[in-house]
């Protein structure tokens, strides 16, 4: 999915990890292309390394961004992203799980310090995900 203004916060969520990574400056402006008529849009070579899969799938998470995913993670055994499913959960289906690695591309118009808050607050949340999901590890 294109967007007309270019994202400045990339984060990824490594499956079976707490912890996500935000990448750098330079990593954001390395993964995305500009297109004259459309926007900027995700490299799709770049999407596969970081998420370490042969085919992503795009979710819309309404108001934060496009979450990209590995499609066949389910199939090929990876473990569950906590942060990215309880970004799922609390977007699209509050019983879905994100499995294998994904990327957050954020919303260019939402402010830093929202993500950021977003994310400081995303500890307590997780932890009640591991509680509730303890039977899938």
């Amino acid at each position: 999915m294109y967007m007309t203004t270019k994202p400045v916060a990339v984060y990824v969520f490594p499956e079976g990890s707490d912890s996500p990574r935000r990448l750098s400056a330079e990593e954001t402006e390395t993964l995305f292309e500009h297109y004259k008529d459309t926007g900027f849009e995700p490299k799709l070579e770049a999407l596969y390394k970081l998420c370490n899969c042969d085919t992503v799938e795009l979710v819309v998470l309404p108001g934060l961004g496009n979450l990209w995913l590995d499609e066949e993670g389910r199939l090929k055994g990876r473990k569950v992203s906590p942060v990215a499913s309880v970004l799922y959960q609390s977007a699209i289906d509050p019983d879905g799980d994100i499995v294998g690695t994904a990327v957050l591309v954020v919303n260019p118009e939402m402010p830093a310090s929202t993500v950021d808050e977003m994310f400081a607050e995303m500890h307590a949340v997780i932890s009640r995900y591991r509680a509730r999901n303890a039977h899938m590890n």
